[in-house]
């Protein structure tokens, strides 16, 4: 067999495998794999602990979805307070997922197909010395060993960022301040909206501040019109409250910039 025809195999077969390979992964990625990462919990908290300053534990499950569309899933992340805190956990939640889209990525774009999140519980705590529990005491030795990036280096720039879907409820935010030994407390009991590229912004909120109820709307032209303004970006968005009723209706040249806002606002009640 001459030379030729040995090199025209092997590369014949190289290309299989290859073709072979591609193949597979996206199978399985189109079918989707998902894997219990239970068994590096201890890993994960410890490395979330280190990098946030406080213990982070996971007290539920933990998982990964391998697909086109990666989803993270966990149950019963509590963040902990110092120990010289009043409250034993700075935040906790019960259930967290997110699903991303992975072609987006290509082209700078952040595609979330999905964000869900249940019985979120945030404590914060001035205290009188002016100390605030939200801020974070962060590692600092990585941050200052670590060499500038080159001037070359081309750093990830996102272009748009979009939401298929996103629910959002059973949150409450306590706040308590020691110096005037106040305290406060908002609830979000729903969250349900999109915000996708080229579709119209929906938001629908309702939720209670200090027992009384609220309920808030907001609707806007796609989000796409953010990043790469053409024209103008309207919004319109209604609150009520303990018999108070706030409506706002405008545009913005370009509101990412801070730049040509127009609004109306309406306030009325039966104190107005």
């Amino acid at each position: 067999m001459g030379l030729s025809k040995i090199l025209k195999r092997t590369v014949l077969i190289f290309a299989s495998l290859v073709v072979l390979i591609l193949v597979a992964v996206g199978v399985v990625l189109a079918i989707g794999i998902s894997v219990n990462i239970d068994r590096i919990r201890a890993k994960a908290e410890t490395a979330a602990s280190k990098a946030l300053g406080r213990k982070v534990n996971i007290n539920g499950h933990l998982a990964f979805e391998l697909s086109f569309r990666p989803t993270v899933e966990l149950e019963g992340l509590q963040i902990a307070n110092p120990t010289s805190w009043e409250t034993k956990d700075f935040v906790e939640v019960k259930l967290f997922r997110a699903k991303v889209r992975i072609l987006p990525l290509l082209g700078s774009r952040i595609h979330i197909q999905e964000i869900t999140a249940k019985g979120i519980d945030v404590h914060l705590e001035l205290k009188s010395d002016g100390h605030k529990n939200w801020l974070f005491d962060l590692p600092r030795e990585e941050a200052e060993s670590s060499p500038s990036p080159a001037g070359g280096a081309e750093t990830f720039k996102v272009n748009l960022v979009e939401v298929d879907e996103f629910s959002l409820g059973q949150l409450t935010i306590s706040f308590l301040d020691h110096e005037s030994n106040q305290s406060y407390e908002f609830e979000l009991n729903s969250m349900q909206g999109a915000a996708v590229a080229n579709e119209p912004l929906k938001l629908a909120i309702d939720g209670a501040f200090q027992k009384q109820r609220y309920y808030i709307s907001i609707s806007g032209d796609p989000i796409g019109e953010l990043f790469k303004p053409t024209q103008p970006w309207h919004l319109e968005a209604s609150a009520e409250m303990a018999g108070v009723s706030l409506n706002l209706r405008g545009q913005a040249d370009r509101p990412l910039e801070g730049k040509g806002f127009d609004f109306l606002i309406k306030l009325n009640g039966d104190r107005f």
